[in-house]
């Protein structure tokens, strides 16, 4: 049902419209915030998107886990393998990825998610 924007808020409230490349996934953020984008774009949205290999990775679900450690390391960095998907450092902890498509080579430990297919970290 609409509703008059300065009901809402005095100033009212504007989102701008989605544009390709809005899902691409910066792995530099802390891991709520990267669990909540992830969430956001899930089917039967476009998913988040990520590249390694130089292929695209579409990530339409993720896992916190509870108590893991904070601890510094390099943000997109596959540091573990699961039963079900692969966990990837995020600025603060990590993530499990668990529902995701991709068509590349085998995601192993040490692999780097990056942002754009030309990135090398």
């Amino acid at each position: 049902m609409p509703q008059i924007q300065n009901m809402l808020h005095p100033i009212g409230f504007y989102c701008s419209r989605r544009r390709p490349g809005d899902e691409v996934i910066d792995w530099r953020q802390e891991s709520r915030a990267l669990f909540n984008f992830i969430r956001a774009l899930c089917r039967p949205g476009p998913m988040a998107l990520s590249f390694v290999h130089g292929c695209p990775l579409k990530i339409n679900a993720a896992r916190m886990l509870r108590g893991a450690p904070v601890y510094k390391d390099i943000p997109g960095a596959v540091v573990g393998l699961t039963h079900e998907g692969f966990l990837v450092k995020t600025l603060d902890q990590i993530l499990e990825m668990y529902d995701y498509e991709y068509f590349g080579q085998k995601i192993s430990v040490g692999d780097r998610l990056s942002m754009c297919v030309e990135d090398v970290l």
